[in-house]
Formats: C-alpha cells, sequence, structure tokens
C-alpha cells in the first residue's frame, strides 16, 4: 500500500495505543496511574521494547527475508535467560537449557535455513532479537510496582509518542486516507491482532512465571504462522 518500513511501524503502535486507552477508559480508569518517578522505566520498555523491536523486526525482512528475519529474532530467549539469571537471579537448570536449544532449532527447521543473509539483515535481525528480549527484562521489572493493563498500556503510549517523531504524521495520515477503507481496516488489524492481543498476553504471562520460561514459550509463534 506504499507504506514505508518505519511509516508500517508507527501505525501498528499508533492504533494499539489508541485502541487500548479506548479499552481501559472504559474498563479501569486506574491503569493510568503512575508515579512520575517510574515513568522512565515504562518510557524505555515502550521506546526499546516496542518501537524499536518492531522497527527492528520489518528492516530484518526487508534487507534479508522472513525466514531469516524469524530466526534471528528468536536469539531473544538467550538474551532473556542470560540476563534474568544476572538480574533476578533465575537459576538455568539442564532443563532450561535444553528447552532453550530445542526451541530454538524448532525455529530454525520452521523457518528454514535459507535465505539472502546480508549484513544489513543480520544486524536488523539481531538487533530484533535483543530489543524483544529487553521486554522481558523492563515489563518484569515494571510489574513488580503495577498491573500488566498498566505496564502494557503505558509502554504502548511511549511507543506511539516516539513512533510520531519518527515519521510525518500529516503524510502518514495522508498515505492511510489514500488507501481507503483496505489500509485502515489492515492498520487497525495490525494494533489489534498484532499488538495489543499478543503484548498484553505476554505481560500477563510474565506475572506468573519466569522471564527465561515465558520468553522459550513465544517460541510457538512461528510455528502459529507456519500454520496459519
Amino acid at each position: 500500500m506504499g507504506f514505508s518500513t518505519l511509516e508500517a511501524t508507527a501505525l501498528r503502535i499508533i492504533w494499539a495505543a489508541l485502541l487500548l486507552s479506548a479499552i481501559m477508559l472504559i474498563k479501569d480508569k486506574s491503569a493510568f496511574r503512575v508515579r512520575l518517578r517510574d515513568l522512565p522505566l515504562l518510557a524505555v520498555t515502550g521506546i526499546v521494547s516496542i518501537f524499536a523491536m518492531s522497527f527492528f523486526y520489518l528492516s530484518a525482512i526487508s534487507a534479508a527475508s522472513m525466514s531469516v528475519a524469524a530466526i534471528l529474532l528468536y536469539t531473544a530467549p538467550f538474551f532473556v535467560t542470560a540476563a534474568s539469571a544476572v538480574i533476578y537471579k533465575e537459576r538455568i537448570t539442564p532443563k532450561t537449557a535444553s528447552a532453550l536449544l530445542l526451541a530454538f532449532l524448532g525455529c530454525v527447521l520452521i523457518a528454514g535455513v535459507g535465505g539472502n543473509v546480508t549484513p544489513a539483515g543480520l544486524f536488523y535481525g539481531l538487533m530484533a532479537g535483543i530489543t524483544y528480549a529487553s521486554y522481558s527484562i523492563f515489563g518484569k521489572k515494571a510489574l513488580e510496582r503495577y498491573s500488566a493493563y498498566t505496564v502494557t498500556l503505558w509502554a504502548f503510549i511511549f511507543a506511539a509518542l516516539s513512533a510520531l517523531f519518527a515519521v510525518n504524521p500529516v503524510l502518514l495520515l495522508s498515505k492511510t486516507v489514500q488507501g481507503g477503507a483496505g489500509a485502515f481496516a489492515l492498520t487497525l488489524a495490525m494494533g489489534l491482532v498484532t499488538a495489543v492481543i499478543p503484548f498484553l498476553l505476554y505481560t500477563l504471562g510474565l506475572v506468573g512465571t519466569q522471564a527465561g520460561k515465558a520468553s522459550v514459550m513465544a517460541t510457538a509463534e512461528p510455528m502459529v504462522a507456519t500454520l496459519a
């Protein structure tokens, strides 16, 4: 539809922030209440873990291929497990290490080992994996003080603000209008189905399990994508 990688990223995140805000205004206004001193943590979560991750992942797809981007994105559990062991003292057991390796191997087998691996694709893919991993670390920290709904809401608000600074809002709106109902429906679906629902569910998952385990379980994504 003529949107650039950055514009597609921005639309996905802006829609997600608007939808989450509307839902929380109806469901639970208290989700908006946070302490000023906690805003930097929520800002970093939104800017790095959501906006930057989305941009790097779409850039990896453009620079390499979908299969290569998917494989590199799922280096994230390795980063999460290592960081969680240092920050949250989560023990890396033989079972955890085995699950980690098997999950990554499964992603490689599903996505395929082919594809044009360019230096740019490799860089963007690894950065997508690192920034994706950071959500588990920052999100887990924020959950010590706030509900999953508050963490997800503010993360997307800050991600949307950073997206608006990164693109030309007037041009973005113009392209969406020119795209008609199709562009409106597709970008709305991107915001709801590929951002609001998965990030909220993942944040809720972090409440009840270790960050490393949650990250490994999220590797079900390529399997679901293949079946779909």
